[in-house]
């Protein structure tokens, strides 16, 4: 029986090509599918997008309405207001006039400080003003009740207060009497109330005065006004209170902050600065420099402690005090002073911002008494003093020195006289004969310049940060006196007990 060949080419072909054909319509159908739910999802995208134009339409006109209608009252109401404010001028006028015809233009000799505060605001006599704050600095709290009433009776009181700036920066002599000037210039600065708004002119006159006193403060003008704090506290206060803030780019007022974070009122003035959104990041850069306690205010002015744990911070530096007291005694140059002042920051900041709960401040304290019992000892054992003629500056960085963290040392002393007074018993000085010359026929005693400058950080702590280790503290007071007993106040930590100051805490790092 014969064989049929049979020739399966052709079929294969048409399979081959079948299956290729299925291919496309595969990869078609998919590309379809994917063009349909792109084409859903922008049909979506621009439904959401237009709901929210409308919703932004609807809100803009709305408050359109309420612009308007603000605007129509506001200028119904502007002949009343501007009748009063003529009125009133009028008034303070004639009464200024009436001051200086009664005491021929000079401060009544009989009349007391609010008295007299009045007459040199009404004269609107700048010079005078916060020369006679300096005068009679010893009425302080009289000053601080009185000053801001009578600074609301000038004519132009952000002009007036502005003319004193001006003198301060400007004008400035000699240092001799500079740091009063400072203080009086920086308590009227912060009696100034700009809720009405600031006039264009004296706005102006502000701004010009911020850059002269920026390129001071940036060490180009002046040199080394950069290291005064209370200066550069002072001028960010000016662009607050003048409406400024916005002409200088956020990164230097952020800078100037972080440098300056020691100051008491700075946390407050971040947020006034339009600092808030970046807290965060100041706090971040403060403990990475070893300010731990100036952390920890900013952290509870921002509400931050959620974010960031104080507890931790406290071990950190105070882990950091131990050792750099341990490092200089063992160089052979202990500063008691310093370690004192470090302690002392972290009591105060415990109190301050009641975290005794979590981190004990007793035995801290203890520590600071033995301390100051030695320093007070070792006094009286090394004869009587030498005359120095220059006040020792403490700076970390010359032979033997020993580097401390930060301390708050101007939260304990009202180094610098914030917003929120606190009454205190000062002590007097003789005043400059500057001064005495312009009033002399009072007696005016002076306070001593300490008791306005300064920082609350010593200059010869460390800005490193360490992170607290719970192993390194000693198991038992007996154990750690008998390896190294306490003689004086340059002992070493290991012979303290700091566990009972120390609650447990789970984690290594503390941020959180």
């Amino acid at each position: 029986m014969a064989t049929v060949a049979v020739n399966v080419d052709p079929f294969q072909k048409a399979i081959d090509h079948l299956e290729t054909e299925q291919v496309k319509i595969t990869n078609f159908t998919n590309f379809w599918k994917d063009l349909s739910n792109h084409i859903s999802s922008l049909e979506r995208t621009l439904q959401q997008k237009s709901e929210t134009l409308d919703s932004k339409v609807r809100t803009l006109d709305s408050t359109t309405k309420e612009t308007l209608e603000s605007l129509a009252t506001r200028e119904e109401s502007l002949p009343s207001k501007e009748s009063d404010a003529t009125d009133r001028v009028e008034k303070l006028k004639q009464a200024a006039l009436s001051d200086i015809e009664e005491h021929s233009g000079d401060v009544p000799r009989d009349a007391d400080v609010a008295k007299s505060l009045r007459f040199l605001c009404r004269k609107m006599d700048a010079s005078s003003l916060w020369r006679f704050l300096i005068a009679r600095r010893k009425d302080l709290a009289t000053i601080r009740a009185e000053l801001q009433p009578a600074i609301g009776e000038a004519v132009d009181p952000a002009s007036l207060i502005l003319h004193a700036l001006e003198d301060f920066v400007f004008k400035r002599g000699d240092k001799v009497g500079l740091s009063d000037q400072r203080w009086a210039c920086g308590l009227l600065l912060r009696t100034l109330s700009t809720e009405g708004g600031v006039a264009t002119s004296v706005k102006e006159r502000a701004w010009s005065l911020a850059q002269s006193w920026k390129e001071k403060i940036d060490g180009s003008a002046d040199g080394g006004l950069a290291s005064n704090a209370a200066e550069v506290q002072m001028f960010l206060q000016l662009l607050v209170a003048y409406k400024l803030v916005d002409k200088l780019k956020i990164d230097y007022l952020k800078k100037l902050v972080v440098e300056f974070a020691s100051r008491r009122d700075m946390p407050k003035l971040a947020i006034t600065l339009g600092l808030k959104e970046k807290m965060g990041d100041i706090i971040e850069e403060l403990v990475k420099n070893g300010k731990e306690i100036d952390a920890i205010y900013f952290i509870h002015e921002a509400d931050l402690v959620g974010k960031f744990a104080p507890v931790p911070l406290l071990k950190a530096y105070l882990k950091s005090t131990r050792k750099n007291a341990n490092g200089a005694t063992k160089s052979g140059s202990p500063d008691d002073s310093s370690e004192i002042n470090a302690l002392k920051a972290m009591i105060k900041c415990i109190e301050d911002h009641k975290l005794e709960a979590e981190f004990s401040p007793e035995s801290l304290k203890k520590r600071v008494t033995q301390l100051e019992k030695a320093k007070a000892d070792k006094k009286k054992f090394s004869g009587p003093p030498k005359a120095q003629n220059k006040r020792s500056r403490v700076s970390g960085g010359g032979v033997g020195s020993a580097s401390f963290p930060p301390a708050k040392a101007g939260r304990h002393a009202n180094a610098y006289p914030s917003s929120t007074w606190r009454d205190q018993t000062l002590p007097a000085h003789q005043p400059s004969a500057a001064y005495v010359s312009a009033y002399s026929g009072y007696d005016y005693p002076y306070l001593p310049e300490s008791t306005t400058g300064g920082s609350r950080s010593p200059a010869a702590m460390s800005q490193r940060s360490y992170p607290f280790m719970p192993e390194e503290v000693p198991t038992s007071r007996a154990a750690a006196v008998a390896a190294s007993p306490y003689v004086s106040a340059s002992a070493s930590y290991s012979g303290y007990d700091y566990t009972s100051v120390l609650p447990s805490y789970q984690g290594s790092t503390y941020l959180r």
